[in-house]
Formats: C-alpha cells, sequence, structure tokens
C-alpha cells in the first residue's frame, strides 16, 4: 500500500529532486490515487557535471515541507496537485495535467500543462510564478515535442533551487525574470543507442542593465548500455548569449553502473 523512507535518498518530483536527507512517504492504497509527502532537511546533488561535496542545509536546517498528490480519473488523464512550503521561505500551490491519447500502437500524443504559483515570505522577495506547456508525438519509436515556459515578471521567488523537471542541460536564464522560453525536442532509439535534442530560445530582462537578452541553447545527447546496468553516454551544449560573455560550449561524458 506504500512506503515510508528515512535518511538519505534519492528523489524525483516536481520541485525536488536530486538527493535529500530527511523523510518521504508514499500511499497507493486507493486506486488510481497516489499520494506523496516529504520533508527534506538538506539537498545535495550528483550529477554528469556536479557532484555536491556534501549535502547542504535547506532553508537554514528548518526544511522543505511537500505535498504531491496524483490522481488518475481515467486512464488517458492525470491530475498532479502539490504544495511545497518552507517556514519563513516560501508557499507554492501548483498543477500539472497530463492527457495521453493512444489512438494505435504507432502513434501517441502527450499533452502536458503545469502552473504553480509562489508566495515569499522572505524581505524584498515578490510573490511570482511559473508556467509550461508542451505538447509531445511519439510516432514508430520517434519523439516529437514542443513546449514554452513562462516565468513571471517578478521571478519565481526561490522555488526552483532545489531540483526541477526542465529538459535542458544548462538553462542558465529560464528561471529569471519574464523569462520566455519556447523549445522543440526530439528522440529516438535505434539498436539500442539513444539519440536525443533540444533547442530552446530564451528571452529574460537583465537586471543589472534593465534590457532584454536572449540566449540560445541548443542540447545533443546519445547514450548506449554497453552491458546490462552499465552506460556511456555524452551531452553537448551550445550556449550562444546576446552578452558574447556568457556564450560558451560544454561537452561532458560519463559511465554510469547502477547497482
Amino acid at each position: 500500500m506504500g512506503k515510508v523512507v528515512l535518511g538519505r535518498q534519492a528523489v524525483d518530483f516536481n520541485w525536488l529532486t536530486d538527493y535529500i536527507e530527511g523523510a518521504t512517504f508514499e500511499f497507493k492504497g486507493i486506486e488510481s490515487l497516489v499520494f506523496n509527502m516529504a520533508w527534506a532537511r538538506k539537498y545535495s546533488v550528483v550529477d554528469i557535471d556536479e557532484v555536491s561535496e556534501a549535502f547542504s542545509k535547506l532553508n537554514n536546517n528548518n526544511g522543505i515541507y511537500m505535498l504531491d498528490l496524483k490522481y488518475t480519473p481515467i486512464e488517458a488523464l492525470e491530475l498532479n496537485p502539490y504544495l511545497y512550503y518552507g517556514d519563513n521561505l516560501l508557499s507554492a500551490y501548483g498543477l500539472k495535467a497530463t492527457v495521453t491519447l493512444e489512438p494505435s500502437e504507432a502513434f501517441k500524443t502527450i499533452t502536458m500543462a503545469h502552473y504553480v504559483t509562489i508566495n515569499s515570505d522572505v524581505v524584498g522577495t515578490l510573490d511570482g510564478s511559473f508556467a509550461q506547456v508542451e505538447q509531445g508525438v511519439d510516432f514508430l519509436g520517434a519523439k516529437l515535442a514542443l513546449g514554452y515556459i513562462k516565468v513571471n515578471k517578478d521571478g519565481m521567488a526561490g522555488l526552483g533551487e532545489f531540483g526541477d523537471q526542465l529538459p535542458f542541460e544548462e538553462h542558465n536564464h529560464t528561471f529569471d525574470k519574464d523569462a520566455k522560453t519556447p523549445y522543440i525536442s526530439a528522440a529516438y532509439e535505434i539498436e539500442g543507442i539513444k539519440l536525443g535534442a533540444i533547442y530552446g530560445s530564451t528571452s529574460y530582462l537583465d537586471e543589472t542593465s534593465g534590457d532584454k537578452i536572449r540566449e540560445k541553447e541548443l542540447n545533443l545527447t546519445i547514450g548506449y548500455e554497453i552491458i546490462k546496468n552499465l552506460e556511456a553516454s555524452m551531452i553537448y551544449a551550445n550556449i550562444d548569449n546576446d552578452n558574447n560573455d556568457e556564450s560558451y560550449n560544454a561537452i561532458k561524458a560519463h559511465i554510469a553502473y547502477k547497482f
């Protein structure tokens, strides 16, 4: 019916990802309903290009609380309302809705809409919001998607600092104030080789100059499972910013063994 995990653990929620030190509770005792609760006191990252030296305190060790509900009233629809709360930090109320239609084995569409409003309890930090819509199509093994991300002109009041589900590798300014990011992605697997690409263009507000800046990001990925549980992957990221000092290219590669 469910499980409780205490201590350091991997998590994968809307705004709480990577690794936490805390507690999680999952309940599956009701049909079509999955209920999650979490309290995270510390946070850590282990990624292809970032490994935290230690677990960092969240909210001055007061932690972050989360309630997350996934409800499937019909097979094609999933509703995911959630709440995040940090004492004297913020409270965030969000809803993600996903509609999946599969008229045939070779064709499937996935429509997603996500919105969250954030109330800040930090003096000098304004309330904010985040919105994302995405339309995906799976056809004969190929996955294509068009999406759009929008951040409120006042920003996101600190939400996103302890994890996110964004599709980009870098997304340097996607969470900046008044940022708008249309994007397109594609993925395909052939003979065990996983290929992926995503391109997006972020228009955001430079708080120093007050000007609108544009940053374009291209990610190309390739992955292959060498033997069972041993996978190699490589990511190429090209960042083209109106401010040339922030433009760069990056290649990241790793081999991971899961056990």
